[in-house]
This record gives structure tokens, C-alpha cells and sequence, in this order.
């Protein structure tokens, strides 16, 4: 059977272009056999023209995949079909579809890394739900972590749906042999073998990527209604940097589950010393409080002022939900405390660098901390949002102890950060066709406590012919990036050109201490690119260990890491290719909007769901695998500059390093508000 000659059942399309990932390789990263897979197909049903659920699996490119069609024979039951069919298998997992529903393109490999990674016995994923006229909308399962109860009401929702519950599960053979046997709805109530699941401790993980299209009738197309948010994106300035790249992706993430978002920028385009002085901002105040908003997302704060005010002024107006990008809201001033001695009592004028960003006068160190700390223990205080286990750790011991702190994943643009053919990008990027290229890159290069020179660094240890490095960022000093085997493109502001350079390394190299996530290992795990990285603060939950990638405890283990895996391609090219399985379910806009949604259900900030997470269909259009995915966007990094303005940054990095005295901070904001007295005055 042709799987291609085999269209999506009654859809005016198959809704999913051409793959984009390699073909799953036999073995994981340590040259263990992946998990074995059968396909049991069972039920009947109308919507299945000329066997387009078998087509469906044929696609799947899964080694060693197996299907069996649990079709009853005359007078057995089809409880009595699917326990003949499975009782003489051997494989790892099941998993179950019903006839007439498909598998998307990839379905069984992000089912089955899923069930690896996150040490889960029962994996579902998103669902597409089709009807007569199209994609209606995408939902997946509530719950996550322990078998819940909220599951039952996932199958009460599915069935009222007259969608069949066991449809696009993956189940391993030893949870159902726990919970005593596989049980069909007919055949006993419709819960018990779900609470049997649930009372062997079964774990349940939700792959946030489609693996399931599922047809249910027009009449019914109406049941299940959309949410429909109102939501004020509130941070300092805009998508500059990190930080702001992330806040963008969370907006557009809302945006395409169908929500309303509306983005406010506190700062203007003063420079970002005023932040020093600046605490009111009456405009995006009067925006929220007349905007009825449903909760406020802020990311950071900090570039636009070095208070807290803003936040307590607009959780008057609506629940805040602060994300932490960084750990600014957590001391008196730094955003990367690191192993301050202060943080056991408490940050004050003794601060041992007031003066790097962001900066501020010691004498103000201590009331600062003192507000942050009263605000987060403040009833209907901001709900922190951590973005890694490390981040959510790290606030709880830092944090008052009332306050509220919730673990999400970041979303990222898989329509555009996946992999694409190596060769044909470094033709395009002029890279050399055979060499191994290790990829380092930061905002910029060289910025304090980032760990992007000690990286440069590393990588030049194991540079020789045939083996070179890619340096992305803006380079403020060029003298420690001069070597043989260097390629520096400088910034790359363009998401799918950044996409295109992770695409055609080998390797990324990230040495940052101070990440509360890490995003270019994510990023460059969704190209197919894995990483070596410390094992410190976010990096370790951005890097997989052992499947995305190596976390090293230092320098030493670092290079021979790298060495290991230029020799061993083999198990890099596993690593590459399943690692941007995970890092898809994971990190895909659906994924961190399920994160979000059950943090949002558990604070009461939102109605709950139910048994079903929804979202609009132009969510689809977030992944590779659509056949009409959304464009990429532009980040704004620091862009390289003038020889004038290289110099004087350079003598000042001379002068003071990377911070600035509090008396050279002061004349800066003053010529500052002279300058725009003057500009105003003068029109």
C-alpha cells in the first residue's frame, strides 16, 4: 500500500507537508535499541476511505513499527478481538487507534521519546479534531504528571465527543499488565480500567506536538467551545535581547491558542540607565486597569525601572504572572546572584557589583530587596513562573515562603527552528562542505558571567584541519576572537537565518552559568544540532542529558566530550535526531501552552478546562510538519556597530569592565532628560 496515495479521511487535504526530520535511527545515543512499538487498530468506523488509518501508520518512520487490525471475528465481541490480538505480543508499548482516525506524520517517535523522557508508562499528545467542513480545533488531556482523576472526565469529554478514549494512546505493556488487562468501555463501566490505571501509580505524560487527526460529526462540532482570554503582555523593552525574544514567543503562543493579547512596553526610548531613576508609568497603568484583563503575563522588568511598584500597582486591575527569564525579582538588584554570599541574609549596601546591570546605588540595595520580598509574600502577590526545574528550585529557596511559584516550559517556533538538509545550508552559508563545526553563540560574545569566551575558548582547544568554529553575536573584543578555523557572522536578528547556522554545525557549545533556561540549546536541539553544555542553572533542563545532548562538570570534561562526539557520529546523529523529538514535544507552542494552562487552572486565574485542553486550529500552523506553517520573526539583539562606537565601548570596558560608576550613570541620565526637554520643546 502507498501511504502517499492515501489522503487525510474526507479532509479536502492532508493537512501536513513534507517531513522535515531525518528518519529515526535504530538505536538511542547509547547505542541502546529504542523501544519496540505495535499499532493495534480496532473499532469501525465511516470515516475511513480506502484504509487511511493503515496509510497513516505506513508513514510513520519508526524502525521496526508493527500493526496488528483487532477485527472481531463472528459472534466475539471487540473487547474480545483487541485482548486476542495484543495477548501474543511482545512489544514494549501499544499503541491503540481507531479505525478511522490517523496518525501524523512522526506520531509513534514523539510518543515513544516522550514515554524515555519524562519516565511516563501512558503518553497521549495533541489531537487534531476535524469535521465535515475541516480542522475545528486541537485539544489533549488535562492532566499531566500522576494518573489523576481528571482523567475520567477527559473520557467523559471524548465520549460525549463520540471520540473513542483509548484512540492515540501509547500505553507500556507493564502498565497494563499493572492495572490487569486492557479493558474496552463496552465491556465494563467506563472508568474502571482507568481507575485501575490510576491505582497502579501509572504515570501519564502529554507530548505537546499533533500525533493524532480524529473525525467526529458536525452536530457535535459546537460541544466544545474555544476560551477565550484577555491577556496584557506587560515588560520593559519590547522583544530586545533574550528575555524579550521569549516574552514575544509566549505572546504569539496565546495568540494562536486564540486568545486576545495586548502587549505593553514600559520604557520608552529613553536609555536604559533611566531605568535607575523611573518608577511610574501611568500610561500602561491606565491600559490595564480599563482593559478588563483576564491576567497580566510580565516578563522582565528591570530594563525599564529597578522597583517592583509596577507589578503590585497592576495586579490591582488583574492577576499578575511574573516569568522568570531571570532571578532579578529574587534579590535586591542582580539578575544572576550566582554563589553571592549575601543571599543567605539578605542583599544590602554590601553588594559586590551595584555597578553592572542592573545597576543600582548600594544605599538603595536593601529597601529594594525589602519591597520585593513583601510584595511576593503579599496575598494575591504576583505567581512566579519558572522556566526549568533549576529556576523553580532556586526561587523557592530564595523566595518568601508564601510565595507562589509555578514550573512552565518556553515556547519556541518548531515551524522554524527544525532540521533541514546540512549540506545545502553550509553551500548557502558558505561553510565547508566536510569540516566539523562546533557553534558557540550569545547576544554578546564575550558578556560578563555568560560563559561565551570561556566556550570560544574550549572550542579552540580541539580546532585542526577539518575541524572549525562558528561564533554568532556581536564581538565587543575582537582579539580574543582571532584563529585560524573562525567563522564569525556576527548578530543574526532573523530567526529562520539563526535556524539555518544551528542547521549546519555539529555541535553547540554553551558555557553560561547564569541561565535560568538556556535557549540555544533548544533552539539548536530543534535543528538537529546537539549540545555540550555545563552542568549549572537552567542548562539543565534546556539540554537532555545523554539525548540532546552532554551536561559536563568542567572545562576538562567539556573538550573530551566534544572529541567524543567528533568521533562518534554515530551517536551524535542520534542525539541530533531525537533530541529535536523531544525538544519539539516539549517546547512547541502547544507544549508550553498546556504548561501554562494547568498553572493558570491551579492558581483559579482561568475557569478550568475540564477534561480537555483546547485551542484554535492556528495553532497547527506552529509546527514543520503543517502544510502551511507561519513565518518566523526578527529578535532584536545588539547589532555591530561603527568603528567610533567599537572603540569607545572598548575603552570602556578598559576603564570599568562591564559595569558603569554610579557618577557616570548619573550624567548619562541626565544629559539624558535634557536632551528630550530639548526635542520636545523643539517641536
Amino acid at each position: 500500500m502507498d501511504a502517499d496515495d492515501h489522503p487525510a479521511h474526507g479532509l479536502g487535504s492532508w493537512p501536513f507537508g513534507p517531513p522535515t526530520a531525518p528518519t529515526v535511527t535504530p538505536t538511542l545515543p547509547d547505542g541502546r535499541c529504542l523501544p519496540t512499538i505495535t499499532v493495534v487498530v480496532f473499532g469501525e468506523s465511516a470515516f475511513d476511505p480506502r484504509g487511511a488509518t493503515l496509510a497513516s501508520i505506513a508513514r510513520q518512520d519508526y524502525p521496526g513499527i508493527q500493526t496488528v487490525e483487532a477485527t472481531p471475528e463472528p459472534a466475539e465481541s471487540e473487547f474480545d478481538a483487541v485482548a486476542r490480538c495484543i495477548a501474543g505480543l511482545d512489544a514494549d508499548h501499544l499503541l491503540f487507534i481507531k479505525r478511522g482516525d490517523l496518525l501524523t506524520p512522526g506520531a509513534a517517535a514523539a510518543l515513544i521519546v516522550m514515554a524515555l523522557v519524562e519516565e511516563a508508562d501512558l503518553v497521549s499528545g495533541i489531537h487534531i479534531v476535524c469535521d465535515d467542513s475541516g480542522v475545528r480545533w486541537l485539544d489533549a488531556l488535562s492532566c499531566s504528571g500522576s494518573l489523576d482523576t481528571m482523567i475520567e472526565s477527559s473520557v467523559d469529554d471524548l465520549i460525549r465527543q463520540g471520540r473513542a478514549p483509548m484512540s492515540g494512546l501509547l500505553i507500556s505493556r507493564s502498565a497494563i499488565e499493572r492495572a490487569g488487562g486492557i479493558v474496552c468501555e463496552a465491556n465494563e463501566p467506563t472508568h474502571a480500567f482507568w481507575s485501575r490505571l490510576r491505582a497502579a501509580g501509572t504515570q501519564i505524560a502529554v507530548a505537546g506536538r499533533p500525533v493524532l487527526v480524529t473525525r467526529i460529526a458536525s452536530k457535535v462540532a459546537d460541544a466544545a467551545l474555544l476560551p477565550r482570554w484577555r491577556v496584557a503582555a506587560v515588560n520593559d523593552r519590547g522583544f530586545q535581547g533574550g528575555a524579550g525574544i521569549a516574552h514575544r514567543r509566549l505572546i504569539e503562543m496565546l495568540r494562536c491558542a486564540g486568545h486576545d493579547v495586548t502587549q505593553v512596553t514600559l520604557a520608552g526610548n529613553g536609555t536604559p540607565l533611566a531605568a535607575e531613576w523611573t518608577d511610574a508609568f501611568p500610561d500602561a497603568e491606565r491600559l490595564v486597569a480599563a482593559g478588563r484583563f483576564d491576567f497580566v503575563l510580565a516578563g522582565n522588568i528591570h530594563g525599564a525601572t529597578r522597583g517592583v511598584a509596577i507589578l503590585e500597582r497592576l495586579g490591582r486591575a488583574a492577576p499578575v504572572l511574573a516569568v522568570l527569564h531571570d532571578l532579578y525579582l529574587l534579590t535586591g538588584r542582580c539578575a544572576a546572584p550566582l554563589d553571592c554570599p549575601l543571599l543567605e541574609t539578605g542583599c544590602d549596601e554590601h553588594c559586590p557589583r551595584p555597578d553592572v546591570y542592573p545597576e543600582l546605588a548600594p544605599s538603595r540595595i536593601a529597601d529594594a530587596y525589602a519591597k520585593k520580598r513583601a510584595l511576593l509574600a503579599a496575598p494575591g502577590g504576583p505567581v512566579l513562573l519558572a522556566n526549568s526545574q533549576w529556576t523553580a528550585e532556586r526561587a523557592r529557596a530564595l523566595a518568601p515562603e508564601q510565595t507562589v511559584i509555578e514550573t512552565i516550559n518556553l515556547a519556541f517556533p518548531t515551524q522554524v527552528f527544525h532540521p533541514n538538509d546540512r549540506a545545502e545550508l553550509r553551500r548557502r552559508l558558505g561553510l565547508p562542505a566536510d569540516d566539523v563545526l562546533i557553534i558557540v553563540c550569545s547576544v554578546i560574545l564575550g558578556a560578563l558571567g555568560k560563559g561565551s569566551r570561556t566556550a570560544v575558548d574550549l572550542a579552540r582547544r580541539v580546532v585542526r584541519p577539518g575541524v572549525g568554529v562558528v561564533a554568532i553575536g556581536r564581538i565587543d573584543d575582537a582579539s580574543a576572537f582571532r584563529f585560524p578555523g573562525l567563522y564569525a557572522p556576527g548578530p543574526i536578528t532573523d530567526e529562520a537565518e539563526l535556524a539555518a547556522w544551528f542547521g549546519a554545525c555539529d555541535i553547540l557549545l554553551t558555557m553560561s552559568r547564569v541561565e535560568t533556561l538556556g535557549q540555544t540549546p533548544i533552539e539548536a536541539a530543534l535543528c538537529g544540532t546537539p549540545s555540550v553544555a555545563c552542568r549549572e542553572g537552567g542548562l539543565t533542563t534546556a539540554v537532555i542529558d545523554g539525548l540532546s545532548g552532554r551536561l559536563v562538570d568542567t572545562d576538562k570534561e567539556a573538550v573530551a566530550a566534544i572529541e567524543d562526539l567528533i568521533r562518534h557520529t554515530a551517536a551524535g546523529r542520534a542525539m541530533g535526531i531525537l533530541g529535536q523529538i523531544a525538544c519539539e514535544a516539549r517546547n512547541s507552542f502547544a507544549g508550553a501552552y498546556l504548561d501554562l494552562c494547568r498553572a493558570l487552572v491551579r492558581r483559579g486565574v482561568v475557569v478550568s478546562p475540564g477534561g480537555l485542553i483546547r485551542m484554535a486550529p492556528g495553532m497547527l500552523r506552529m509546527f514543520s510538519c503543517s502544510d502551511d506553517p507561519i513565518a518566523g520573526g526578527s529578535s532584536l539583539v545588539p547589532q555591530a556597530c561603527g568603528a567610533v562606537y567599537a572603540r569607545v565601548r572598548r575603552l570602556r570596558l578598559m576603564l570599568w569592565g562591564w559595569g558603569r560608576p554610579l557618577w557616570l550613570r548619573r550624567a548619562i541620565y541626565i544629559a539624558d532628560r535634557v536632551r528630550r526637554r530639548f526635542r520636545k520643546a523643539s517641536r
